[in-house]
This record gives C-alpha cells, sequence and structure tokens, in this order.
C-alpha cells in the first residue's frame, strides 16, 4: 500500500496541475489512513478550491493544530477569492489568528497590508472599532521593521477612514522612506485638501504642517517623481498644477493643467478648462481663458463667473455684465452667491453705466441678504459714498458693517474707513479709532502702519515710528497684503523727523538691503544722508542712487519731482 508521505506529494502535484477532483480523492485516501492528519486536511481544502466544503476541511485542520498557520493560510484565501461583504468579514479575525502566529516578518507585514486594504473597503460603523485595531497592527509592524514603507502607507489608508488628521504625516514619512506611488500621490493629496480647509490659515497646527514644513514644496517634487513612472495620468497632472499654482509658479501649473486635459476622461475634462481658464486669466491671457471657458459644455456658477472676469479684465463690461446675470438668474444657489454677483455687477455698471445703477444693485444686494448683509455689498456702498462725497451714505454702510469689525478678515478695513471719514477733520478721532480697531486685532499690521501714517500727520513722529516697527513685526508673520518697504521707509522718516538721524539711517539701511528694489526705502535713505554730515562727501554716490532710481525703478510722480528737485541741487553744488 502507499504510504502517506507519497500521497501527500501526489496530493500537492495534482492541485498545482489544477486536477482538483484526483486531489480530492488523493486527500481521502490520506485520511482514510489518519482522520486528523493536518496537511491531508489542508491539503483537501486546497483541492476543494471554491466548494462550499472548503472552509469545513480548514477548520478541522485548524480544531487539529491550532497552531500551525497553513490552515489559517488557506481558509484566510479562500474567502480573499469571494467579493463580497460577508467573507471580508470572515477574514478580518482569520488575519488576527494568522498575526498571532509565529510567523516571520515579510508575511506579517503582508497580512499587515491585507487587514488594512480590507479595513478601507468596510467603511461601515461596526467595523471601525476594528480598524482601530489594524491601527495598532500597522503600528506593530513599523516596530518589527520600521524602514518597511508599505506599512506606514497601509496606515496613512487607514487614518484616511478614522483618523484624518493622522494621514498625511504617515504618507510624508513613507515618503521619506523610499518612492512609492501610493504614498506620493497620497500626501499630495492630502496638501491639496488641507490648503482647501478654511481654517489652514487660522489653524496653528495645519499651518505649521503646509508652511513649516514646506508641504507645497515637498509634494511637488513627489508628484513630478511620480508623473516620471505614469507622464499621462491627468489626476496627478491636475493634482501638480494645484500645487504649482499655490507656489506661484503659473506658467508651470498652465502646462500641468493642458496635460491634465489631454489625458482626462470625457467627464472630466470640464473641470480641467476651468482650472485652465482661471490660470489663463491670472497670466493675463484674456482672450485664451474667454475660449477656454466657453470651451465648458456644462455651465456652472464658477464656469460662468469666470468667463464674467475674463470678459471683465480684457475690458468687455456689457459682455461681463451679461455673464454675471446669467449667473444670478439660473445658476446661483443661495442668497449670500446672489448677493455678491450682484456687487460685482454693480462694480461693472459703475464703469460703464454710472453711479446711479451702480448704488441700485447695491441696495437690491442689501434686500436679498437682508438678515446679515454680505461685508462686499457693505464696503462698495461706503466706497461709493467716499467716491461721491455722500458721507451719510457711507456712514450707513458702517453702521452696518460693525457687525463684522471682530473678523480678522475685515477687522482692517472696517478700521482703515472709519478712521479715513474722520481724519481729515480730526486727526485725534482716528487715531482714537484706528487704536479701538487694535483692541480687536492687534496683530493686524496693516492697522498699525495706518496708525503710523495718522501719527506722523499729526507730528507725533516717535509713536508714529514705534507703530510702523510693530507693523513690520507683525507683517513678518502676517498672511495679509502687507507693503514691507512702505513701513520700513516710514518707520526712517518718522524717526528722522523726531530728531533720531543715527536711528533713521540704521533702518533706511536694513531696508535697503531687504528691499533693494523699492522706491520708497531708496527715498529713505537719500533723507537719511542728506541730513548727515557726511552728505557732502556723498554727493557723487546720492546723484548716482537719484540715476538709478530714474532708470530702473518704479517711481511715484511727487517722488520723481523731489528726486528731481534733489539732483538740480547737487549738480549746481558741483559746478561751484
Amino acid at each position: 500500500m502507499t504510504d502517506i508521505k507519497t500521497l501527500l506529494k501526489e496530493a500537492r502535484k495534482l492541485i498545482d496541475e489544477k486536477a482538483f477532483k484526483e486531489a480530492q480523492e488523493c486527500c481521502k485516501n490520506i485520511l482514510r489512513k489518519d482522520k486528523q492528519n493536518y496537511l491531508g486536511l489542508v491539503l483537501l481544502g486546497k483541492a476543494l478550491n471554491e466548494s462550499d466544503q472548503a472552509p469545513l476541511a480548514y477548520q478541522k485542520a485548524i480544531a487539529a493544530k491550532p497552531d500551525h498557520p497553513l490552515a489559517w493560510v488557506g481558509l484566510a484565501n479562500y474567502y480573499e477569492q469571494k467579493d463580497d461583504d460577508v467573507a471580508k468579514l470572515k477574514l478580518i479575525p482569520i488575519y488576527g489568528e494568522i498575526l498571532k502566529l509565529q510567523i516571520d516578518e515579510e508575511k506579517a507585514l503582508e497580512c499587515i497590508t491585507k487587514l488594512g486594504h480590507l479595513g478601507i473597503s468596510l467603511k461601515n460603523g461596526k467595523t471601525l472599532l476594528t480598524l482601530a485595531e489594524f491601527m495598532k497592527n500597522f503600528q506593530e509592524g513599523q516596530s518589527t521593521l520600521p524602514s518597511y514603507p508599505q506599512s506606514w502607507i497601509g496606515q496613512g489608508l487607514i487614518a484616511e477612514t478614522i483618523r484624518e488628521e493622522e494621514a498625511m504625516d504617515l504618507f510624508r514619512h513613507a515618503s521619506r522612506l523610499g518612492y512609492h506611488p501610493e504614498s506620493a500621490l497620497g500626501y499630495a493629496d492630502w496638501v491639496c485638501r488641507t490648503l482647501k480647509n478654511e481654517d489652514c490659515q487660522r489653524n496653528t497646527e495645519l499651518k505649521y504642517v503646509i508652511e513649516g514644513l514646506h508641504a507645497v514644496t515637498y509634494a511637488i517634487d513627489l508628484v513630478e517623481w511620480f508623473s516620471s513612472f505614469e507622464p499621462d495620468n491627468a489626476c496627478a497632472c491636475t493634482i501638480l498644477g494645484i500645487l504649482q499654482e499655490r507656489n506661484g509658479l503659473l506658467r508651470s501649473a498652465l502646462k500641468s493643467y493642458e496635460k491634465g486635459f489631454d489625458n482626462a476622461e470625457d467627464d472630466k475634462k470640464n473641470i480641467t478648462l476651468l482650472n485652465i481658464g482661471r490660470i489663463q486669466v491670472r497670466i493675463g491671457n484674456y482672450d485664451d481663458a474667454i475660449n477656454s471657458y466657453k470651451a465648458i459644455t456644462e455651465a456652472s456658477l464658477d464656469s460662468t463667473c469666470g468667463l464674467a472676469l475674463a470678459l471683465y479684465k480684457k475690458g468687455l463690461y456689457e459682455e461681463a455684465y451679461s455673464a454675471y446675470d446669467t449667473a444670478l438668474h439660473w445658476l446661483s444657489n443661495n442668497d449670500n452667491e446672489k448677493a455678491d454677483l450682484l456687487v460685482a455687477m454693480a462694480g461693472i455698471a459703475y464703469m460703464y453705466k454710472g453711479a446711479d445703477d451702480a448704488k441700485t444693485l447695491l441696495f437690491h444686494s442689501i434686500q436679498i441678504s437682508q438678515k446679515k448683509p454680505t461685508p462686499y455689498s457693505l464696503f462698495a456702498i461706503c466706497s461709493l459714498g467716499i467716491a461721491h462725497s455722500d458721507q451719510s451714505l457711507s456712514k450707513l454702510a458702517l453702521s452696518e458693517l460693525q457687525k463684522y469689525e471682530h473678523d480678522p478678515d475685515f477687522g482692517y478695513d472696517i478700521g482703515f474707513l472709519k478712521s479715513y471719514l474722520v481724519g481729515d477733520d480730526n486727526l485725534e478721532l482716528g487715531i482714537k479709532l484706528l487704536s479701538d480697531s487694535l483692541q480687536n486685532h492687534p496683530s493686524n499690521a496693516n492697522l498699525w502702519f495706518c496708525l503710523a501714517q495718522y501719527c506722523l500727520k499729526a507730528d507725533k513722529s516717535k509713536i508714529a515710528s514705534r507703530c510702523a516697527q510693530r507693523a513690520i513685526v507683525s507683517a513678518r508673520y502676517s498672511e495679509q497684503d502687507c507693503n514691507s518697504p512702505k513701513m520700513l521707509a516710514t518707520a526712517s522718516i518718522a524717526e528722522h523727523v523726531a530728531g533720531d538721524h543715527t536711528k533713521a539711517m540704521v533702518i533706511a539701511k536694513e531696508g535697503l538691503h531687504m528691499y533693494p528694489c523699492q522706491s520708497e526705502v531708496w527715498a529713505a535713505v537719500l533723507l537719511s544722508i542728506l541730513n548727515n554730515k557726511v552728505w557732502v562727501e556723498k554727493k557723487d554716490w546720492i546723484l548716482r542712487a537719484i540715476v538709478n532710481m530714474r532708470r530702473n525703478l518704479d517711481i511715484s510722480r511727487p517722488l520723481s519731482r523731489w528726486i528731481t528737485l534733489i539732483e538740480k541741487k547737487l549738480s549746481k553744488l558741483l559746478q561751484l
């Protein structure tokens, strides 16, 4: 009679040849000789292949030797072939048991990776606690082999489901261990999601993750790396374009978007055209932008407003007005959108119809959002009142803007407008109003700068210098659009007026080192030198500086007149 060892070899061979019926008979012969033969039961499970009886064979093998991994792995392979949630749920405890057994590192990490993918595919509430256990399993994988990138990638994929805030860190760490397409695209995707978050600039943790860790630049490198392997991936091209646009690389972003458009599926081309049109407007290619927006097959609020903006920039005011009107009546979804569209239409109407039509549209905007008018409509009405010397209209708008006084996005604008309306008649009151605004927004660089200018007008030069220097410090940590060169020039001039010529010179020189292409800083340096004893020795240098300013810098008309006057006086002195 054939011994069990020979039968086992024959059964393996038949299974490899996919002769499953013959293999089943061979396994049954083994089990007739030894009912509890572990390998015989495992091979019978394999021979039964996709039959419903296969799990029973594996379970009998597990009952015979629960500490051996072969039967567990065979049972896992059986359920992996099934594509239903019931089978996937059965896999959860099976993978857990495999991990408890003494298996080598590579198989353990492979099992952990499978656990991660399984957890992601089961996103219902019942599996969330199990997912938390997966996190622990992945950490075990990392402690076994910390430089195994798939383990970190798997944990990042799981974090997307249950702990989103950790996903970006995990993908970044996986990317640093080596290139992997999943981690490269995963990290870039999470950078884009974070940038889209409205709290990105206000939340210190998110701000550090993006700016402190140079997330955008690093993500660009990763996506370019990904694109070198998959150059025709439309999703990667679009993500790369978004990141390049964020970094100010507008022409590179346009190329990426165009490449993404060429490779995009038909139902995604409209989204890519939106990106292309937006970039073309920013670059100044208004004709191309108009064509891009018109090529979009399904109109949306974004596409119609983009087209209107491109038409407005091109100077086609009536067409732009008509496009905004279409968006207002057919594509806007809520009252706030309608109110903002009316503000845009009012701006265009002011350009080619006049103030009365613009005013009508702005009041209509306020009526639409009656409970809380949008700040943009109120700012527009206030500006219209200032432009046409209608103080009652401006004050009416400002009284409504008090609702937004504590909002950091509008603190400077409201503070400036309040002080501007009284500043010409009462500088002290203007200074007081700005000081009140600074109580609410003490880190607002533009408010400090505005206060410095008012103090300089009120002959409070030392206070003006301190305010300007505070503005410079605040500007370094601010996301606002700040004019730091003007702040430095104001601080230097204020010190000069206060009589501290040495400090005025120091601040002006500091500004020149930081901003060598800004005319205001050069003017502050010239003023400091002209009021110093060394100016006679520096006459030639001053004249060369004036020539440089006139040739290479963008200078205002009053500044041009001032340097011309200095030039004439110095030329006369040189002739003596």
